[in-house]
């Protein structure tokens, strides 16, 4: 009997072996070309001639560097419901790839973080030491870690090259080849510049660098480099020249060697500069190169230590064996060129940092044997308590003109507050998010943090409104929603139009409006306890308002809870949970009637749009034709009366058509050759509309909901007639609107328990 064999399934053919010598010196060659494409290392010469095709690159200090990197990364404008803002695209952090964090709104600190840059390249240096104030959990720290990010893409581009230039001493045999060798590789190209600055490693018996990353141009005597300043800057009356370029001079260590070196070559400029070699650097927090992050620490950032102790004497030439040198060290020495940060600097003793008032003041640091002269834009946070106190210190006085100060409160925009957690903490929950629920913690955080409108500050009609303004009417305002349900057309437009007044109601104020609240730390807390309930196997918006409920019984642990409850709702968390509740029940009730196929939210734009194209066709008293049948028609009253009926136009209907053709008028007047937006002109009317059409369905939805959630626990149970429509109900909350089968059942039979059953007294 033969013997059964499986057959094997066939493999694909082997793989050539990979090349790796031939696949490292692609890469070898590739980095070459990199490194000559970048200019990585010039002779002095050369960068002259840098400095003299591009001055707009080669002549900066630290402070038009840093506006540089804003500028380069630009700027977008965009429409709040208060105004437009304008926003810098590097606190997007698009160019990072997803790794940075990104700074979500915050534009007024943005723009005046920009406006104090400006003002130190207008100075000629950075004269202030600009401080980030806010709350906890403000965004401070992420604010200034953008920056940074954008910093280091910034200087790998050609427009943001940074250069440094480090001192070279050629070997003995170098030295007695004639000064500048003999011989092929570096020695030849050395012969053919001039210059030591491109020898081979093995041909160089010392590099010193400049730790603090002094400018190539001060090497020249001050005469000389105002020649190749006035060169440079010939033609071109729109750039300011730092003080650091024009009149400031090289670090101590620098200074010695130059001076050793000319008085070894009796004067001779072009020897001296032979030794300099210019090289490009980039900026990098992890690598300490012109961007530091210094924490709370009880020292001067900055000292010196003699580099001539740790070094082989007979290394360095015979003109520097005698001269003791130092070179500087620390953080402020590692952030030359850049930015310094002083993260939570008043948690310091003020001794520790109150050498900046002269380093503020003079750009200077005395150290044991010199004095360090500082290039960079000097950053500090501050949470608000030890602003205050720090405010009412004796010393305080003296530092205030020396200080920029930028307030980063809280937002104060529900939007802005959901995009934190939908980009920074739902991509950590396992669990399925539930819709509403993020929103509900954004909304929370976000009425929590309002303060009550003083009407008295506002004259006429608003002033009324704004007494009845609530606590969630006031964040719909600010988030460009309708305030208050059922408002008049005419009051919804005067509060739109105070929503800029009300946001800087209280911005004098030492309690000002995002002072307070819930911060973003607690929120992110919230949503994570509410991810991990046992009740429930998705995050889910009732988990969130019962981590809310939790977390306002420990007022003891949170001052703002503690605040005392006033009119409308401000600072009552009770009236702020329940107003919550109402929002998820009505968010769930628009979910269900969308699902129910009664009345989409699509339908509504329609319906006004196709209004306002009938009143037109009655005003000019025009047949039309119909697109169904064909045939020529007047304009369709019945279905204008019932659209006037659900926009609550009342028993005037003349009146009410009357005001959309003046509004229509006036849009035209004020956009003339554009086309009406009627969603736009007329959202009033169509929330009105679309509340009208609810509360005439609302009673079918509740019915088609407790239908649904039957169909949840046993499809059969419901009658066979209504059960494939019922699927399809549940489909489209699954598909459409972001459910899972858990959370839909939870809604659906939340909305059923509160609403419908006991509506009917059940």
């Amino acid at each position: 009997m033969a013997r059964e064999t499986k057959s094997r399934p066939s493999q694909p053919p082997p793989r050539p072996a990979a090349d790796p010598d031939g696949l490292l010196g692609r890469l070898a060659e590739r980095a070459s070309r990199t490194f000559a494409e970048r200019r990585q290392i010039l002779t002095y010469d050369e960068y002259l001639g840098l400095v003299l095709a591009e001055p707009r690159v080669h002549l900066r200090d630290a402070s038009a560097y840093l506006r540089d990197a804003f500028d380069h990364h630009g700027q977008v404008e965009e429409q709040r419901p208060w105004g437009r803002a304008s926003r810098f695209r590097l606190f997007d952090q698009a160019f990072a790839g997803g790794r940075g964090e990104r700074l979500v709104g915050q534009e007024a600190a943005q723009g005046a973080f920009y406006r104090v840059l400006s003002g130190f390249v207008r100075d000629g240096r950075a004269n202030r030491l600009i401080l980030l104030h806010g709350p906890n959990g403000s965004s401070k720290t992420t604010f200034v870690q953008c920056i940074i990010r954008a910093l280091e893409e910034y200087s790998s581009t050609p427009e943001g090259a940074l250069y440094r230039f480090n001192w070279i001493f050629p070997t003995d045999k170098v030295e007695r080849g004639g000064g500048l060798g003999f011989g092929g590789g570096g020695r030849a190209a050395a012969r053919k510049s001039g210059s030591f600055a491109k020898l081979e490693e093995g041909d160089v018996d010392a590099r010193l660098s400049c730790e603090v990353r002094d400018h190539p141009l001060m090497l020249l005597p001050e005469s000389y480099r105002r020649e190749v300043l006035e060169a440079a800057l010939a033609g071109r009356p729109e750039l300011r020249l730092p003080e650091l370029i024009g009149r400031s001079g090289l670090c101590h260590k620098c200074r010695q060697i130059f001076d050793a070196l000319a008085a070894a070559y009796a004067g001779d400029l072009r020897r001296v500069l032979a030794h300099v070699q210019v090289e490009r650097y980039t900026v990098s927090r992890g690598y300490r190169r012109g961007a530091i992050t210094i924490g709370p620490q009880m020292s001067v950032d900055a000292g010196e230590r003699q580099i001539t102790a740790d070094r082989s004497l007979g290394a360095l030439p015979t003109a520097l064996q005698n001269v003791a040198l130092f070179e500087p060290f620390g953080e402020l020495v590692d952030g030359a060129g850049g930015i310094v940060v002083f993260d939570d600097l008043l948690k310091r003793p003020l001794d520790a940092f109150k050498y900046l008032l002269t380093t503020i003041e003079d750009g200077e640091v005395t150290l044991g044997h010199s004095i360090l002269r500082l290039n960079a834009v000097l950053v500090a946070t501050s949470n608000e308590v030890h602003l205050e106190a720090f405010r009412r210190h004796p010393e305080f006085p003296s530092f205030r003109g020396r200080l920029a100060l930028i307030r980063v409160p809280y937002l104060r925009e529900v939007p802005l507050e959901r995009e934190i957690y939908d980009v920074h903490i739902v991509p950590q929950i396992e669990r399925h998010v539930a819709p509403h629920a993020v929103e509900a913690a954004a909304r929370w955080a976000v009425m929590t943090r309002l303060r009550r409108p003083d009407p008295g500050k506002f004259a006429g009609p608003v002033a009324r409104l704004i007494e009845e303004l609530s606590v969630e009417g006031k964040a719909a305002l600010y988030a460009g929603e309708a305030p208050v349900e059922g408002l008049d057309p005419d009051d919804v437009k005067a509060l739109a139009t105070a929503a800029a007044a009300l946001r800087a109601e209280h911005a004098e104020e030492a309690d000002y409006e995002g002072l307070s609240g819930a911060s973003p730390r607690e929120v992110r807390s919230v949503l994570l306890l509410a991810a991990q309930r046992a009740d429930g196997s998705c995050l889910s918006p009732f988990g969130v308002l019962a981590e809310i409920d939790e977390l306002r019984r420990h007022a003891a642990d949170y001052q703002w809870l503690q605040r005392p409850a006033e009119k409308g709702g401000f600072h009552d968390q009770g009236a702020i949970l329940e107003a919550l509740r109402r929002l998820v029940l009505d968010r769930i009730e628009d979910d269900v009637r969308n699902s129910s196929g009664l009345v989409e939210d699509e339908r509504f734009p329609e319906m006004v749009d196709r209004y306002v194209k009938e009143l037109r066709h009655w005003v000019k008293q025009e047949r039309v034709v119909d697109k169904a049948t064909g045939q020529e028609r007047d304009a369709d009253g019945s279905f204008m009366a019932q659209v006037e009926k659900w926009a609550g136009a009342g028993p005037d209907a003349a009146a009410f058509r009357n005001e959309v053709m003046t509004r229509i008028g006036a849009h035209r007047t004020e956009h003339p050759g554009k086309p009406v937006a009627v969603m736009q002109l007329f959202a009033d009317m169509m929330r009105r509309i679309r509340r009208a059409v609810l509360d005439e369905r609302r009673p079918q939805i509740h019915r088609m909901a407790e239908r649904l959630l039957v169909y949840c626990d046993d499809p059969g149970a419901v009658p066979a007639e209504e059960r494939a429509a019922t699927g399809t109900m549940l489909d489209v909350l699954l598909q459409k609107h972001g459910y899972c089968r858990h959370c839909a059942r939870e809604a659906v039979g939340y909305l059923v328990r509160e609403r419908v059953r006991r509506a009917g007294g059940n």
